[in-house]
């Protein structure tokens, strides 16, 4: 097997302190750069239609729903056994 050569972590910290001292014409072609980018990343963005937000929202409501009936059921128990305890103790 071949051996994937890694950089270590603190020379590439290095890297990046040195070469964020830019002059100004550099970091402004650089931010004009990222925000080219982010347009370009949100363009690729796919929101879901409505259906798909209506059943999401469903599964989310009720799964929730089940889970605290499930932690109310079990505190209930554990709330009754801890009583039955202590009432055999006192």
């Amino acid at each position: 097997m071949e051996e994937l050569k890694t950089a270590n972590p603190n020379e590439k910290n290095e890297v990046k302190k040195a070469s964020s001292k830019k002059s100004p014409k550099n970091e402004k072609e650089g931010l004009s750069k990222k925000l080219a980018d982010c347009k370009a990343e949100a363009k690729k963005i796919i929101w879901p239609n409505r259906e798909t937000v209506k059943k999401n929202t469903i599964t989310v409501i009720i799964t929730s729903l089940l889970v605290g009936a499930i932690i109310f059921g079990m505190d209930t128990v554990y709330t009754t056994v801890l009583n039955l305890f202590i009432g055999l103790l006192a």
